[in-house]
């Protein structure tokens, strides 16, 4: 008998019917990381999208770090809404305690794989270099890439190719 009841409240309780509807669940927003942007022309190196400018020869760097360093080549796209009235502008560092020893270093800055300008540094230091670019250079709404070649580099006692410390680079409008 016992058994027979538990039965019975079991096959009743399993006769609830379902409510016509169910509340909306709390909602929040998601947080994974930067919002999804495209890519812009200027870029400072603490911006956490970062990674998605760089091509190739930069060594990594910490999240949230202001500066990079590089290797011989670094190589890196960037994005520009117009052609008309262009300027290249990078600001970085050649360390005095690893650089002095083998300046002066010249950089050959090119746009698209055609030469921008060729500069030589004779001091350590910081620098800015910056340069009018033709707009024959640049791709108006589309990915421009941007390369830098050292024609020497600090080689550190682990063998690491230090080129130069940059701390942002890209294409600003001419004042």
């Amino acid at each position: 008998m016992k058994h027979a009841l538990a039965a019975m409240a079991l096959a009743m309780a399993a006769c609830t019917p379902l409510p016509d509807s169910y509340p909306v669940p709390e909602q929040r927003p998601v947080s994974h990381g930067p919002d999804p942007e495209g890519l812009r022309a200027f870029l400072v190196f603490d911006d956490p999208r970062t990674p998605a400018y760089i091509i190739s020869d930069f060594l990594e760097a910490p999240p949230g770090q202001s500066w990079r360093w590089t290797g011989q080549k670094p190589t890196l796209k960037l994005k520009t809404e117009s052609t008309d009235n262009i300027r290249f502008r990078a600001r970085g560092a050649f360390p005095h305690q690893s650089h002095q020893q083998i300046l002066p270093i010249t950089l050959s800055v090119f746009v698209n794989d055609k030469l921008l300008d060729r500069v030589t540094y004779k001091t350590a230091g910081d620098f800015v270099f910056q340069k009018d670019v033709a707009p024959d250079l640049l791709l108006s709404n589309g990915e421009n890439k941007v390369r830098i070649e050292l024609d020497k580099v600090f080689v550190a006692g682990d063998g690491v190719k230090l080129g130069m410390i940059l701390a942002e680079l890209g294409f600003e409008k001419r004042k």
